[in-house]
């Protein structure tokens, strides 16, 4: 008999509690996923310290998770799957960025950028009111799913709409700056933080902007993660020091020459201060990592070299169905994978909090 189980938050920084229940029945326009897996994603390390603030009386009982894969398993009346090219038992990637879905933003396909998410609005997985992938169960509406393509395997398929789709809207930013200087010659790409994000990153960068035009240049500080980023394709590896100065991790950096574009994965404060130094005249920076550093910015240096710094926020549904058949046609590697319970999810998140990780945990249903 098929059960029905999640992972409830109780308070911030203690551990999850597990409700077992009837399994949830789709209401009318929505479907039923049975899910396969959930990746654990570093943004899972804030909310579980109820980073934004919502008090204990909205924080508890909710249910994290928000990189998904599983079935459509039950369909709520209303329902027509044919129109959405989806059928009953298809296997799906959730995409977990639905914010109002009621203003114009989100109605022109930029629900990642809703303005109305305060308070986290409806985004699965990281709102109170849109429980996401730490239960076996999820119910949520058709039209925010995606087949997954035939030759990808349904654990990759749960880090799609997060961080690849992150890493890949995070470089089409970049697209400016990097072809600038391909009309020039070869550009140079520095990828800060060779964690999960920055090591799919570095792929999509050679797939996105040709392999034999752009130099990727991998910075960390961990010298391990740097051996993976060259196996996962980085033309050069710079190992910061953490406690150096800054100049002399800059100088380090831009020995065969200054960058024409940088993606900050980590945003540490000194990160991107140092990844801003690095920058050729023209360079742009995009900021991705959700530390709340702060950065300290020369705005005569900005302008006068003509530096764009931008941030960005996950990927739109539009990107994620992109970048799913980029890395499903250019068979792109994964990190290294390690699958745990559902009942371990919160040793988990503390493993990825004391950096204890090496490459994604999947959480295995």
């Amino acid at each position: 008999m098929a059960t029905y189980k999640r992972a409830e938050t109780t308070k911030a920084n203690e551990p999850l509690k597990m409700v077992s229940g009837e399994i949830p029945v789709p209401p009318p326009g929505s479907v039923r996923v049975k899910l396969a897996f959930s990746g654990v994603c570093h943004s899972d390390v804030h909310i579980i310290s109820d980073w934004f603030h919502l008090g204990e009386e909205k924080f508890r009982g909710w249910v994290m998770g928000h990189e998904i894969s599983g079935y459509i398993d039950e369909v709520g009346t209303e329902v027509d799957l044919s129109a959405m090219g989806l059928q009953k038992g298809d296997p799906v990637m959730v995409y977990p960025w639905v914010a109002c879905q009621n203003c114009d933003t989100c109605r022109m396909g930029y629900s990642n950028i809703c303005p109305n998410l305060a308070g986290h609005s409806n985004d699965i997985g990281c709102s109170p009111v849109a429980p996401g992938g730490y239960q076996t169960h999820l119910v949520t509406k058709p039209q925010y799913l995606l087949k997954v393509p035939a030759s990808m395997s349904m654990d990759v398929a749960c880090m799609i709409p997060c961080s690849v789709g992150t890493s890949y809207s995070s470089l089409r930013k970049l697209t400016d700056a990097i072809e600038f200087q391909q009309k020039r010659g070869k550009a140079r790409l520095l990828v800060v933080g060779s964690g999960g994000l920055g090591l799919w990153g570095i792929q999509l960068a050679k797939v996105m902007f040709g392999g034999e035009k752009i130099h990727v240049v991998a910075a960390d500080v961990e010298q391990s993660k740097l051996d993976t980023a060259k196996k996962f394709g980085a033309d050069e590896t710079v190992l910061w020091d953490i406690a150096g100065d800054l100049e002399s991790n800059v100088q380090k950096t831009t020995q065969n020459g200054k960058m024409h574009a940088a993606v900050d994965f980590a945003c540490l404060g000194s990160s991107t201060n140092t990844a801003l130094k690095c920058l050729e005249m023209n360079g742009a920076i995009v900021l991705v990592g959700l530390s709340q550093s702060e950065l300290e910015v020369n705005t005569f240096e900005v302008v006068i070299n003509q530096t764009t710094i931008k941030g960005n926020r996950v990927c739109t549904f539009d990107e994620l169905k992109t970048v799913a058949n980029l890395v499903a046609q250019h068979k792109l590697t994964y990190p290294a994978l390690q699958y745990h319970p559902l009942e371990e999810v919160y040793e988990v998140i503390c493993m990825l909090k004391e950096r204890k990780i090496n490459g994604r945990a999947i959480i295995k249903h």
